[in-house]
């Protein structure tokens, strides 16, 4: 059961996040020199209908793996387009992952309220600020990570579920897809 505390915990933390990390997302052009190629890559797969085979500059494109730009890919469907919003959403969205992902690590092996610090502290430093408001991959992966080691550590330390080993697994493996 989550308490009145923990619940206004998650909304101040989902409440800055979005604010931070979403606020102006599209509103700057892209920066040189990640933005721009994976921006090209993901509108060149849009505009083919191509989701599988990243190109760029019409040659194969194998240095990331594909989730991050699956997603974009989604976002510009949903959006209409390819663009500095949709390229930077996946970020954002990882961002706010991260944040609640080490909520939940917080809470689970101290209280709720270390985690509500842990996290509120994370959300506004200034690199993670920069990482999930740019097109980079990061911010994806580090959610997904985090994800794995909080339910390793519920799984290790005997407070999950049997099954919960296999989401280690899952989260590692989504893990790989965007940072490789």
């Amino acid at each position: 059961m989550i308490l009145a505390t923990e619940k206004t915990y998650l909304a101040v933390l989902f409440g800055l996040s979005v604010l931070l990390f979403f606020f102006g997302l599209g509103w700057r052009d892209f920066w040189a020199p990640v933005e721009p190629r994976y921006a090209e890559i993901a509108r060149v797969m849009f505009a083919k209908g191509e989701w599988i085979v990243p190109t760029v500059n019409g040659d194969l494109y194998t240095d990331k793996p594909m989730l991050y730009f699956w997603l974009v890919l989604l976002a510009g469907k949903v959006f209409g387009a390819v663009n500095e919003w949709t390229l930077r959403l996946p970020a954002a969205l990882g961002g706010v992952g991260l944040v609640w992902a080490t909520y939940l690590l917080g809470k689970e092996f101290f209280t709720a309220r270390v985690g509500f610090l842990s996290a509120l502290i994370l959300a506004t430093s200034m690199r993670i600020i920069w990482e999930a408001r740019s097109a980079h991959i990061d911010m994806l992966f580090c959610f997904l990570f985090v994800l794995s080691i909080y339910f390793a550590a519920r799984s290790l330390l005997g407070r999950g579920r049997s099954n919960e080993m296999l989401l280690v697994y899952v989260f590692m493996a989504l893990a790989t897809l965007p940072r490789g």
